[in-house]
């Protein structure tokens, strides 16, 4: 019996040093089932600790505003507030090297006969009609090479950090072809390209 009473005299005395190597290092709050959290989440309002002993008899303190959520200085407009690609910020927000607010304004105002011009373009329906023979199409595609000559004279002076739109950047590489080469071609060599296939060359 005197055994087992030194035995768990030891246990204890073993058990109180393990609890004091087990406390909460400096800057932290020890909950009361011995879990630690940082001293700063104490009286914030949420409970970290299971047993809510770190919010408990505690007074709320204010947050600061580096505690607040990033978030919440995001500002989310509903669709119809949100801005167009005319209404963007003033040059006073932006770097000297950045496309001046009025540059930009210009190159988008100057950008929209193109774009209403790739909306013709996009409904032509090119399995039916063929660039070469077609006269109604070659019209349409010809219109678009004007309609990039007076582009160019329009954003004339304009930063050349702008950025134009990305239609007006994809016809700029297809206009080189289609004005420069396919249309002076075909103009040119009509009574060829005007002529129907043979029949037994048509593949089915």
């Amino acid at each position: 019996m005197r055994l087992l009473c030194v035995l768990s005299l030891v246990i204890g005395v073993v058990a109180g040093v393990a609890t004091v190597h087990a406390a909460c290092p400096p800057n932290t709050f020890t909950c009361k089932d011995g879990s630690c959290i940082p001293e700063d989440w104490v009286g914030d309002g949420e409970a970290d600790c299971d047993d809510r002993s770190d919010e408990t008899g505690h007074p709320i303190r204010n947050r600061t505003a580096k505690e607040d959520d990033p978030f919440d200085e995001i500002v989310t407009l509903p669709p119809h507030l949100r801005h167009s690609s005319k209404e963007r910020h003033s040059t006073t927000d932006a770097p000297e090297d950045d496309c001046p607010y009025e540059h930009q304004l210009r190159v988008d105002e100057c950008a929209e006969p193109i774009l209403l011009f790739l909306r013709d373009v996009n409904a032509i329906y090119f399995e039916n009609s063929s660039l070469l023979s077609d006269k109604h199409t070659q019209a349409t595609i010809g219109k678009g090479c004007e309609l990039m000559h007076e582009y160019q004279i329009c954003t004339q002076g304009v930063s050349q950090s702008c950025n134009p739109d990305e239609g007006v950047q994809a016809w700029r590489q297809v206009e080189i072809y289609a004005c420069q080469l396919l249309i002076p071609t075909v103009r040119e060599h009509h009574q060829c390209f005007g002529r129907r296939r043979d029949p037994k060359c048509e593949v089915k």
